[in-house]
């Protein structure tokens, strides 16, 4: 059996106590959405299903969603461009890239060893 060089967990624990589980893996069907996001606070839970739509549970109104799938590249890029021009600050800063990065290059070097079986 050979090991998919596409598949990862990782779990990570804010300075507020709050943990965070990011899993990644190409194994999954072409049919199912590419991406899930499901956040749970105070006995309520938000899942966004592969950006198309926001279900809320615990919550007098438990569902949103749509039909067209939003990433937020258009947002993200106008507010680039708007703040660019001095008519906005910017959502995502260098100092959001930077702490990314960090973030990548600490999971990279404490998990350079052979995966565990």
């Amino acid at each position: 059996m050979s090991l998919a060089k596409d598949n990862f967990s990782i779990n990570l624990r804010f300075s507020n106590g709050d943990l965070g589980t990011i899993t990644y893996t190409g194994q999954g069907s072409a049919k199912y959405g590419k991406e899930l996001i499901e956040v749970f606070d105070a006995g309520r839970v938000f899942v966004i299903d592969d950006f198309k739509g926001l279900h809320s549970y615990g919550l007098k109104k438990d569902t949103l969603s749509s039909t067209k799938q939003d990433k937020g590249f258009k947002t993200h890029q106008n507010n680039f461009f708007e703040s660019v021009r001095g008519n906005a600050r910017l959502i995502t800063t260098v100092d959001d890239g930077v702490r990314v990065t960090q973030i990548i290059e600490r999971v990279i070097h404490k998990n350079s060893g052979a995966p565990c079986r």
